[in-house]
């Protein structure tokens, strides 16, 4: 117990430290795929995967329209927050040595830390809704009534990136385990809400998928 309430907090504040000095690496240097890939909005009209460039966009008011303030501020808020969360998330496991196999991986946490030319990627919002959603499932105040929340969130993520859809059945999958015989009428209402909703924003953003000027 007292090696995992020792390592984890070490281990996401130094993680934490790497990622914002590269994201402010970024920052400065324009780099085209980590910045400018978040910068899409919808400046030129409405765009796929242009809403948090819109939300940056708007921010930067606040800092005389630097853009470049806007982008490192808001990208390292998103980013502590997922560290945060994975914190929360994997706090009470009892570690050995695939664990740390695992969590000093290349390929998982230090990812972004250790391998050059990768920015982080738009799908960090889906990890952080997951993220969410999974500590919500395991908490004492899950109910499949105020599961709606998340059924209504999960198709705005599209608007972040179209790819998100096809993680739509993770998001049924694990209430499957959970929810009551009684609830199972409620729960087919929820799975197709969520199909459907996702699907007419598909369609959507199809339609819309615009072009270079929607990024700033």
């Amino acid at each position: 117990m007292y090696k995992k309430n020792y390592f984890l907090p070490i281990f996401f504040t130094l993680l934490s430290i790497f990622s914002l000095i590269k994201l402010y690496d970024h920052a400065t240097t324009l780099a085209t795929f980590e910045y400018g890939e978040w910068l899409i909005n919808y400046q030129h009209g409405f765009v796929r995967r242009g809403l948090v460039g819109e939300i940056i966009y708007l921010f930067s008011i606040l800092f005389n329209e630097n853009i470049q303030i806007a982008f490192f501020v808001t990208i390292s808020c998103i980013c502590l927050l997922y560290y945060f969360l994975n914190y929360c998330f994997i706090k009470d496991i009892k570690f050995n040595f695939i664990y740390y196999l695992i969590i000093f991986s290349p390929l998982f946490y230090l990812f972004f830390v250790v391998i050059s030319k990768v920015g982080i990627r738009k799908e960090i919002i889906l990890y952080i809704f997951y993220l969410l959603y999974l500590l919500y499932l395991s908490s004492k105040h899950f109910t499949l009534k105020k599961n709606w929340k998340f059924i209504f969130i999960f198709p705005l993520l599209l608007f972040n990136h179209e790819g998100v859809f096809f993680y739509l059945p993770y998001v049924i999958l694990p209430l499957l385990f959970l929810v009551r015989k009684s609830d199972l009428r409620n729960l087919i209402f929820q799975t197709l809400t969520l199909i459907v909703l996702s699907g007419f924003i598909m369609v959507f953003l199809y339609l819309n998928k615009g072009t270079p000027a929607h990024t700033i």
